[in-house]
């Protein structure tokens, strides 16, 4: 069987690329039980794109954070995708005599990683400078013309402090969390370093840092360690003022989307939100001493406050909600005497129920968060209120199954499952395992049950 043709191994090589680091081995290793020559070739394709990886997270580690776009959407710098796949290619082509030092992984080797690693730093600043149409393509539209050229000298500049952001994220780890006066100095000093490669060294120095943390909280405490200044009044003034600026827009726009968060809407994102804004005002209050009366304060107390009023609202619409899918009606007792006991011989509305689940998942979502904001008692009280509601309601409703006054058993079992469902999103499992285990004992299992 003929093997690749010239352009069948240009289109794999195009295809290759797109591939994440960590599926290329699983590919290789789906492939190796393929049989042919085309086979063959293939996987020796692949297993020189897994050296070519290896060596290029070896000597760009630092850097490679920075060509994806960050989860939380902060807007720090950051490269286009495309760009690094060239940018490597190109340094490594103009420096293939280092390429063989980084891949030994013996600690004794790690002066010539080192070497090596510095030398392609050098030569990729080198290339964005000469030659910047080989890394990044001139656009299509005139628009992002002046975006390009801003990205390229910011490219060829953190090349140029590649080696010491290198050696600065070894231990970032132990930067963020309550380092010890040895470790902050050892940071500062690696700060002192980056502000004299660059006017914007810091700023930079600090923007390859955050590429690597994921929690912009963490970026917070480390922007402020980085300066020894806590104040607002010193921030503000200082070059790492732009670090928090961005960390205080974000604030301010999932505070935004939380406040005008509707029954519904999807829960996770919201919690997401919740979580996200909630670890950003802690890292404030612990790590920034901001002035009551200064513009950071200002905003932040401002978001804060919306936060809390979309919640308590939201809260105080809860009980309404769900009492929607606990119909009542009255029964005669004796006599002109009745009581009100649970409707069960009418199917619920599907967007009642709807409602009602979406409530009980906001109760919850709101956990954490409510005592960050405020709202905390407002919550307790509502949980209270709806366990006992839904509860109750559960109790007459098995009542009225066990004594056949139910009508539809069926339906009956339906709205008492429902029940159970809502205590389970409210986070009251004792309750809902009480429910379902009193149903189960009246409904053994394989009885069919109808929705509510």
């Amino acid at each position: 069987m003929a093997g690749l043709t010239v352009g069948a191994k240009a289109s794999l090589a195009r295809v290759i690329e797109a591939i994440p680091d960590d599926a290329v081995g699983v590919m290789r290793a789906a492939v190796a039980q393929m049989s042919g020559e085309r086979a063959e070739e293939l996987v020796q394709m692949l297993e020189e794109t897994i050296e070519d990886r290896h060596r290029r997270s070896t000597a760009f580690r630092a850097l490679i954070p920075l060509f994806r776009p960050r989860r939380d959407g902060l807007a720090f710098l950051t490269f286009p995708a495309g760009v690094l796949p060239r940018l490597w290619r190109a340094a490594a082509d103009c420096g293939v005599a280092h390429l063989p030092m980084l891949d030994s992984l013996n600690d004794e080797d790690s002066s010539r990683r080192a070497l090596a690693r510095g030398r392609l730093y050098d030569i990729a600043a080198r290339i964005v400078r000469e030659r910047p149409e080989v890394i990044w393509p001139l656009p299509a539209l005139d628009s992002e013309i002046a975006a390009r050229e801003t990205g390229l000298a910011e490219l060829a500049a953190c090349c140029d402090m590649g080696m010491l952001a290198h050696a600065a994220i070894q231990d970032l780890d132990q930067w963020i969390v309550r380092p010890n006066e040895d470790r902050l100095a050892e940071f500062r000093l690696r700060v002192r370093d980056a502000a004299a490669v660059d006017v914007d060294g810091v700023r930079r120095l600090l923007d390859i840092m955050a590429a690597h943390v994921e929690d912009a909280s963490q970026v917070l405490r480390l922007t402020v360690h980085a300066g020894g200044l806590g104040a607002e009044a010193m921030l503000k003034h200082s070059e790492l003022s732009v670090i928090v600026e961005r960390i205080l827009a974000g604030f301010d726009e999932r505070a935004r989307r939380i406040a005008t968060f509707r029954l519904g809407d999807p829960v996770a994102a919201f919690r997401r939100d919740l979580d996200w804004v909630g670890s950003v005002l802690d890292a404030v209050a612990v790590a920034v001493q901001a002035d009551p009366q200064g513009e950071w304060a200002r905003r932040v107390g401002a978001s804060k406050a919306s936060v809390a009023r979309m919640i308590e609202e939201r809260l105080g619409a809860a009980p309404r909600i769900v009492a929607k899918v606990l119909p009542l009606r009255d029964a005669q007792t004796a006599g002109r005497m009745t009581r009100r006991v649970p409707r069960l011989d009418e199917a619920l509305s599907p967007p009642d129920v709807e409602a009602a689940t979406a409530a009980a998942d906001l109760i919850a979502a709101v956990r954490w968060a409510a005592a960050r904001f405020g709202c905390e008692a407002r919550r307790q009280a509502v949980l209270t209120d709806l366990v006992s509601d839904l509860a109750g309601y559960a109790d007459l409703a098995v009542e009225a199954l066990s004594t056949g006054e139910a009508g539809d058993p069926d339906l009956a079992s339906a709205r008492i499952l429902l029940i159970a469902d809502l205590l389970e999103r409210i986070e009251a499992d004792a309750e809902a395992r009480t429910v379902r285990r009193r149903l189960a004992a009246l409904r053994p299992s394989g009885g069919g049950v109808r929705a509510a």
